[in-house]
């Protein structure tokens, strides 16, 4: 395998493999060859159920985005909010607005609700609203 001497040639790597319904080998890639100091603007607003965005780096949105899977290397950071329908994951982590509460688990089954309403953080948020908290592992 070669080595990729480039990051542009990494995302294009990942872009292509979100793009022919290969997420979780983009995903697996960006486990194996780690994350970029890059970040990805959004600045309009996405709402494609379809969609599936693998980024290295850092994604930033600045309005709402409604996607069918969010993973980034580095973290996600939104404006107004966030929506997933079975999770979302980030290396670094993930920033709410000022004043903005954390929902986890809105549709999740009560009987479901310590296995999928779970918010994992090194320290509990203090804006949680619904969700259980639970402390991250150290690694």
């Amino acid at each position: 395998m070669q080595t990729l001497s480039r990051r542009g040639e990494y995302q294009k790597i990942l872009d292509a493999c979100c793009e022919n319904g290969r997420f979780t080998d983009a995903v697996w890639l960006v486990r194996k060859i780690g994350k970029t100091d890059d970040v990805l603007e959004i600045k309009e607003e996405i709402n494609d159920t379809g969609l599936e965005i693998c980024f290295a780096g850092t994604i930033k949105f600045g309005k709402m985005a409604v996607l069918r899977r969010l993973f980034a290397g580095s973290g996600i950071k939104a404006g107004c909010g966030i929506e997933a329908g079975w999770g979302i994951k980030a290396g670094c982590g993930i920033e709410a607005g000022c004043d903005h509460g954390i929902y986890a688990g809105l549709r999740v089954r009560i009987s479901f609700k310590k296995q999928y309403a779970v918010i994992t953080a090194k320290e509990k948020p203090k804006n949680i609203v619904c969700g259980e908290w639970k402390e991250r592992e150290t690694e």
